[in-house]
């Protein structure tokens, strides 16, 4: 079985919502004009599903079907397509490798990723890099409040011509120390106050 056809398989799975909830009379061949590879052998409960099948997977899977709904589209963009002709003609021989590049290429072109509210971002020598680190000490509300003095400015952040959030983030923290280090304690006590 090709690369192409377990991706096919997989986007199909998805978007039947992994058959959750199907009786056997619509899982059978006459009723559902899906193959029996993709279909499953019994039908899938709520409680199979959540033991079975992670959200991390899901995720995956939804970017996957993203990429290849775009790829073969009527009128397909450019990077779609070579994403379909890479797929099927064999260089990506893998679908965790067609996951990792549909993964990217969403984030790149899909309207519903939002930057701001990534925790995982690509990186080229591990795979990918946690942009969020909450302490083991740290309750919630202390991680979001040590998150807003960590943030840039508008001015710092229209300074700049950096793409790079983290080149940002990185400066505002490098500022925030240059700031209190300046500061004496008598300072830094009246400015707790504010």
């Amino acid at each position: 079985m090709s690369v192409l056809d377990r991706v096919h398989i997989i986007v199909t799975r998805h978007n039947n919502n992994y058959f959750m909830n199907w009786s056997t009379e619509q899982l059978s061949l006459d009723q559902a004009n899906i193959c029996a590879i993709t279909r499953p052998l019994k039908p899938i409960t709520d409680s199979s599903y959540k033991e079975n099948i992670k959200k991390n997977e899901v995720t995956r899977n939804k970017k996957l079907a993203f990429c290849m709904a775009k790829g073969e589209a009527h009128d397909p963009e450019p990077w779609a397509t070579q994403f379909v002709t890479d797929v099927s003609s064999g260089t990506i021989r893998s679908t965790t490798k067609a996951k990792d590049a549909a993964t990217i290429l969403w984030r790149q072109h899909s309207n519903s990723y939002d930057s701001k509210r990534a925790v995982q971002l690509p990186s080229e020598e591990a795979g990918h890099v946690v942009k969020r680190k909450r302490k083991s000490t740290e309750t919630e509300y202390e991680y979001r409040k040590r998150r807003v003095a960590e943030i840039p400015s508008a001015k710092e952040t229209d300074d700049t011509n950096a793409d790079d959030t983290a080149a940002i983030t990185t400066m505002s923290i490098k500022s925030f120390l240059k700031y209190t280090t300046s500061l004496g304690k008598k300072e830094l006590k009246e400015d707790r106050r504010k």
